[in-house]
């Protein structure tokens, strides 16, 4: 469970990565809600910044891999708690994000860190809605400073 965990965190959160293996991929698609509890139950360890930037936020995730696309969302209360978790996409998410499992591996093998990956734009967020543009923007901003001084 801690791998599906870390593996929402990255995709969603940005702080951190796990691929989806075949494996990952059957074991979360058939066990979402016991990957939801796991990440509710482990919301301690999400920094408060993070925290305070995806709260309320529908989001549409998209691994892109060899074999065809992965797809999932996850809604997140204002305690960025997951609230629910599907293979079905929103209609109007608030954010997308993307990203290849080749650029998962990358970073679970530690060869590229987080704030590399969406500074290079190996991850894409894409926010809808203006405050949620400037939120995300300013957070883009923060981590590109971030990493001239690491």
């Amino acid at each position: 469970m801690k791998k599906l965990f870390l593996v929402f965190v990255i995709l969603m959160l940005m702080p951190m990565c796990y691929a989806l293996s075949d494996e990952l991929k059957e074991q979360f698609f058939n066990n979402m809600d016991a990957f939801k509890n796991d990440y509710n139950g482990n919301i301690e360890n999400v920094p408060g910044l993070v925290k305070s930037i995806i709260n309320n936020q529908k989001v549409n995730i998209y691994v892109q891999g060899p074999e065809g696309d992965t797809v999932f969302s996850a809604a997140i209360d204002n305690n960025a708690m997951i609230t629910d978790i599907s293979e079905e996409l929103y209609d109007e998410p608030t954010l997308d994000v993307s990203t290849t499992e080749e650029v998962v591996d990358a970073m679970i093998a530690g060869n590229l860190d987080v704030v590399e990956a969406i500074n290079s734009k190996q991850i894409i967020t894409d926010s809808h809605g203006v405050g949620n543009s400037i939120v995300f923007g300013a957070a883009k901003a923060g981590m590109k400073v971030y990493s001239w001084f690491t």
